[in-house]
């Protein structure tokens, strides 16, 4: 872990010196924790995963951390929470049965964005959290206080008192999917949390399935929950303080979920039954919900009428609900099907043009292993059908050069299909960035429609413009507030493109502008300057599960003409510059350049609120429908005090002409008008 000199102790974060630490198969004893430095992947060996056996004697917080808390360091750990980016854990087992202290957990996951607890196979069974916990009676398998996520799918958890523990007053955001809890006592235990996003869950023979209590608080005041195509079987299914707010600040949302093996669906603390148990509930609410004929909102503790209609082409999945597919790790294919960039030519040192070699390689059918490092493309790579491209600690594609630099000519970095084309492709644990200022970039276009659904897919595959070594986008170059915009950190026009003909499942892409410079332990803020985010215009079926969108001028998420599509849970960020320039600056002659460009024309020019990036445009869509959002905006020209107001920027959605469009359990910060 600590060869190399990485990135542990007193080191803040960093771009560089990343690791794989990869476990054969077999039982390891342990006896303290193993603490993750940042830009770390635990890989167990998918054909015989490895147990993480705890010790009678074990002594520490958790078996794996992925952030130290300093001993007698009041709280202090080795990572900001919010940006401990960057962390992998898969096809390990952890076994905490023999800890004979109350208060240690299997896994410490305080971590932020471009992280996941992943498996290759979702009907895997054995605790083993693909990761799988196996626990005592009174142990806890996943503890989460902080964070600011991130995915978790296909994990186990067997027995024990807890199986995932949420003890804070800061998680902002996370999306799960296909978790198992079979015999804990409580399943979930919830304090407090913004946004939650829970597809799958399947939770049998637990006495409380999810426990929503915050022991500081005689009532609930604070949460948002959305459990989707889920099984819960326990003697009760939620259990809730009294909730005593009637204006949307606590949210409880059940989509196509089954409570038939629960003697109580909903109860709380008092002893009052919110909602009996049995068979599914196919669309129900308590909170507040704003429609057509409730346009100023309308408490709710009950049915939604009209159930949504869910589009028949985005289903497929578990409990008969939205379709789903896990990450591929191609454990029964040998490493000799796998043609290697660094044997085929390509460099992936940061300064070697990779252009020909990549095109080359993505331009034949066939399986491709890209090995860390960062190959700089001068011009547009195309990627055919029948590609299959695993990357390894992000592999990075790097626009470079001339042929990108013209923000008054868009150019793709790299482009998944022709307009039209149908079939296959897989991407996974890849990252697609820039250097210096390539203000034409458009880093990825998708044009191929999936010929089938998954067949099209992506997972942990993200974006970053600046903020990392060999970027020329650090705080050297692009320091904040310096008065004017630095053309040189003017630094792509788009981030991600699915066209009208593009369809697709993506699974944890994080696209990020950065606000920060990572290399340094500080990480000092900087500017840079991205038109825009994703641009979604698919007409057929795609998946969006655990996706986010940060600091683009324009907007986070513009939905134009797009039908058939899922998302949940969608993260969004403001730039942290604005209004200073004021959006569409600086790149307001672009305006246009794409579909449902926004000009900001109704912005009053003395507004300090008004001209900021939107977080969700919904143009002329239909059959839409968001499972959980988190659109936030916490500053004004790098100052916070438009939070105690709740009014740093105007509005965060914009909507027009679209039907059949859901959008459940919003949570926004530092915005006056939600929508």
């Amino acid at each position: 872990m600590k060869d190399g000199n990485r990135c542990g102790a007193d080191c803040g974060s960093t771009s560089v010196g990343g690791a794989i630490l990869y476990f054969p198969g077999g039982t390891y004893l342990i006896s303290s924790p193993i603490v993750m430095y940042f830009l770390t992947q635990f890989i167990g060996d998918p054909n015989n995963r490895p147990t993480f056996l705890a010790a009678p004697g074990f002594v520490g917080l958790a078996v794996i951390e992925a952030d130290f808390y300093y001993p007698d360091g009041n709280g202090e750990s080795w990572y900001i929470n919010q940006s401990n980016f960057l962390r992998q854990v898969r096809n390990i087992i952890i076994d905490i049965r023999n800890i004979e202290i109350g208060d240690a957990a299997g896994l410490h996951w305080q971590v932020a964005q471009g992280t996941s607890l992943v498996s290759e196979d979702s009907t895997n069974t054995s605790f083993q959290q693909n990761v799988d916990f196996l626990q005592g009676d009174f142990q806890v398998g996943i503890f989460m206080e902080n964070g600011s996520g991130g995915l978790i799918t296909d994990v186990n958890f067997y027995g024990g008192g807890i199986g995932k523990l949420k003890d804070t007053d800061w998680i902002k955001q996370y999306t799960t999917r296909n978790l198992k809890f079979q015999g804990c006592d409580v399943a979930i235990n919830m304090i407090w949390d913004w946004g939650w996003t829970w597809k799958s869950l399947d939770i049998s023979g637990s006495r409380v399935g999810m426990q929503l209590i915050d022991p500081g608080s005689s009532t609930r005041t604070v949460y948002s929950i959305l459990l989707l195509d889920s099984k819960i079987s326990a003697t009760t299914g939620i259990v809730t303080q009294p909730l005593t707010n009637a204006n949307g600040s606590a949210q409880i949302t059940l989509d196509n979920v089954n409570f038939a093996g629960s003697g109580t669906a909903i109860g709380d603390t008092s002893g009052n039954t919110i909602l009996a148990g049995g068979p599914q509930e196919n669309s129900w609410a308590r909170g507040v919900i704003f429609n057509d004929e409730n346009p100023n909102g309308m408490v709710i503790a009950g049915d939604i009428s009209p159930v949504r209609d869910r589009p028949t082409g985005l289903l497929g999945g578990p409990n008969g609900g939205y379709f789903e597919k896990s990450k591929p790790q191609y454990e029964g294919t040998a490493a000799s099907a796998f043609k290697n960039a660094l044997d085929n030519g390509c460099k992936g040192d940061g300064q070697s043009d990779d252009t020909a070699c990549l095109r080359t390689l993505f331009g034949t059918p066939g399986l491709v292993f890209l090995p860390a490092g960062v190959y700089i493309v001068t011009d547009t790579v195309p990627i055919v059908s029948g590609v299959k491209i695993v990357g390894e600690l992000w592999s990075q594609i790097m626009a470079s050069g001339d042929n990108f630099s013209d923000k008054s000519n868009p150019r793709v970095m790299v482009r998944v299909g022709q307009t039209g084309q149908s079939g296959d492709v897989e991407m996974q644990d890849l990252m697609f960035t820039v250097k210096g200022a390539m203000a034409g970039a458009v880093l990825l276009e998708w044009n191929l429609r999936s010929s089938s659904a998954g067949a099209a897919s992506v997972w942990d595959c993200h974006f970053r413009v600046g903020g990392a070594l060999g970027s020329d986008l650090q705080v050297a170059n692009c320091p904040k507030l310096s008065g004017s915009v630095n053309p040189d950190c003017i630094a792509a026009s788009m981030l991600m493109h699915v066209t009208q003909t593009g369809s697709g499942y993506f699974e944890n892409v994080w696209a990020w502008v950065a606000d920060h410079d990572l290399d340094i332990k500080e990480q000092t803020q900087i500017d840079i300057y991205v038109a825009r985010g994703l641009l979604i215009e698919s007409i057929n079926p795609t998946w969006m599960y655990g996706t986010a969108s940060e600091h683009c001028v324009l907007y986070q998420y513009q939905l134009f003409g797009a039908r058939n599509l899922f998302m949940g849970l969608i993260q969004t960020e403001s730039p942290y510059f604005q209004a200073t320039p004021k959006a569409p600056e600086p790149f307001t002659d672009e305006v246009g350049q794409f579909k449902g460009d926004p000009d900001f024309a109704d912005c009053p020019s003395d507004s300090p609120s008004c001209a900021f990036s939107w977080g969700l445009r919904v143009q002329e869509s239909r059959d839409v429908l968001i499972y959980g959002l988190g659109l936030y905006s916490w500053f004004q020209e790098y100052v916070q005090e438009c939070l105690g107001i709740i009014h740093c920027q105007d509005r965060m959605i914009f909507l027009q002409n679209d039907r059949n469009l859901y959008l459940y359990n919003l949570v926004t910060v530092g915005v006056e008008s939600m929508v």
